[in-house]
């Protein structure tokens, strides 16, 4: 019984629940470093930095109270100045060994998604979540049980729940073709959701705040997840992949059997078997590998972003309290990447049908020149405003921030889906993450550069606002390009125009 086509809103409804509570919990880094940091994890490497001689340490509440030898005889101006302390222990070499192990999970995310066309194509949807879903088990329990003593379980438990959380995206982007009309939109939104996961990290650092431990926290998301994942896994996600030729044809099933449909579904299978060799062809293609570039490019600023949210906070402020209030806000502004996903999504859709009647490629490529570029505008805005360095352009650097990593996944998934074959999109999404995995590396360089020296921070957000600039290469091709298809150079264009699809289930 094939529920995802008889209850898709159904299938649409819990997938969209299991990427907001699973998705993209990595991304929460900002919250659960905060949290890392009052447990006192990597505590150690502060104090091998600092002379007895400089300060006195009171590690009680794993705290730093600084006091200086000028204040010893004015007790009460030391009363005030202690009570004002309440950072949380940081340095340099604490914040670089909490980063590598965000670093290496999310390169590692990146470049594990290269095997997932493959893994799904020979394995098929369920067994490749079934697989993917112990993982995240696996890695949540990690994170669960890591402690400061015992501080390496971050590594693969961060791993885990990155690799994991992308397959469950993965696997269930599929459910877009379940509404040809909507195709952008729901791609959108699950991006959206998937970003929005960050707040789940937030929902554990205001728990732990509350009383509960990050332990027990962390192993009641195992539990939920074992129980979701594994239910749509098994009742509503097909074996292999949803395709929009499947949805056709079971809509169109009493035609088929009068014989009125058989012709144009034979046309189906020739064009599956001629896309089948086209694989080499889209993958060499310019516009795939400017995407490729563009995506990386874009990433590797996205989320260099999020693993320096906390440093660049705790630069402007020296007030615990201050720092983890604007980490909150940050947090509940993700929320908001449902809202800017759908309308990022809905653009591309808009201009989809505005040139609807084009011919190929334009058809497919002038769609997202517009929400393109609106995605470099986005990731530069964020960078100018980084280098006002002062607490009230924040919350609007969060905002952008959000607006630009709506457009980034969305447009940069549905463009994909869109614009290739759609039985190649595993593989192609596959390629396509496992070059942006190693792109992303350069994130931990970034991390070091940023506490270099006296205002390194200023150079690394120059440096990362260029490589924005750069993003609007691609789609500057894509129109040079698309307007040559009106013109007798059109038939000069290379043979991306082979595969580019026909909307053929549109018109269902």
């Amino acid at each position: 019984m094939k529920l995802y086509i008889r209850c898709r809103l159904l299938c649409a409804v819990w997938c969209a629940v299991e990427i907001l509570f699973f998705g993209g919990i990595i991304y929460g880094w900002g919250s659960l470093v905060f949290v890392l940091k009052e447990e006192g994890f990597y505590y150690e490497e502060c104090l091998s930095v600092i002379t007895p001689a400089e300060q006195e340490y009171n590690v009680t509440n794993n705290t730093i109270v600084t006091v200086y030898q000028d204040d010893l005889q004015d007790s009460d101006h030391q009363r005030r100045w202690v009570s004002a302390q309440t950072t949380a222990p940081t340095c340099p070499q604490q914040e670089s060994k909490l980063n590598l192990w965000f670093s290496v999970a999310v390169a590692f995310m990146y470049l594990s998604m290269a095997f997932l066309g493959e893994l799904t194509t020979r394995l098929g949807t369920q067994v490749t979540r079934h697989i993917f879903t112990f993982m995240f088990v696996c890695g949540a329990l990690c994170v669960a049980f890591a402690t400061k003593e015992v501080p390496w379980l971050l590594c693969p438990g961060l791993c885990g729940i990155a690799v994991s959380g992308l397959v469950i995206f993965a696997t269930n982007i599929q459910v877009a073709n379940l509404f040809p009309r909507l195709q952008s939109t729901v791609v959108a939104l699950y991006c959206g959701l998937f970003d929005s996961s960050s707040v789940v990290q937030q929902i554990m650092k205001i728990a732990n705040e509350n009383g509960m431990s990050r332990r027990i926290f962390y192993v009641c998301l195992a539990a939920l997840g074992l129980v979701m994942l594994s239910v749509s896994t098994i009742l509503f996600l097909p074996k292999s992949y949803i395709t929009k030729q499947k949805i056709r044809r079971k809509s169109c099933e009493l035609e088929i059997k009068s014989g009125r449909l058989l012709s144009e579904l034979k046309g189906f299978q020739d064009q599956r078997e001629t896309d089948e060799t086209s694989i080499r062809t889209c993958i060499c293609s310019v516009t795939y590998l400017l995407h490729v570039a563009w995506m990386s490019i874009n990433t590797v600023t996205f989320v260099t972003f999020i693993g320096l949210i906390n440093v660049n906070l705790e630069q402007l402020s020296d007030q615990k309290q201050v720092v983890s209030k604007y980490l909150g806000v940050f947090a509940y502004t993700t929320m908001c990447t449902v809202v800017a996903g759908l309308l990022a999504g809905m653009s591309y859709d808009c201009q989809r049908k505005r040139y609807y009647d084009y011919s190929s490629p334009a058809r497919v490529w002038r769609p997202v020149l517009l929400p393109m570029t609106m995605t470099g505008i986005l990731g530069s805005m964020v960078y100018v405003f980084l280098l006002v360095e002062h607490l009230s352009v924040i919350v609007p650097t969060f905002v952008v921030f959000t607006l630009y990593r709506s457009f980034l996944y969305s447009i940069g998934v549905a463009f994909v889906n869109d614009a290739f074959p759609e039985q190649h999109f595993g593989a192609l999404y596959g390629i396509m993450t496992f070059s942006t995995g190693l792109f992303t590396m350069l994130q931990y360089g970034f991390f070091s550069w940023f506490d270099a020296y006296d205002g390194a921070n200023v150079h690394v957000t120059i440096f990362l606002l260029f490589l924005c600039l750069l993003t609007f290469i691609h789609p500057l091709q894509l129109g040079i390009r698309s307007r040559k298809t009106n013109s007798e150079d059109s038939k000069d264009l290379n043979t991306e125009e082979v595969f580019i699809p026909s909307d053929l289930s549109e018109k269902t």
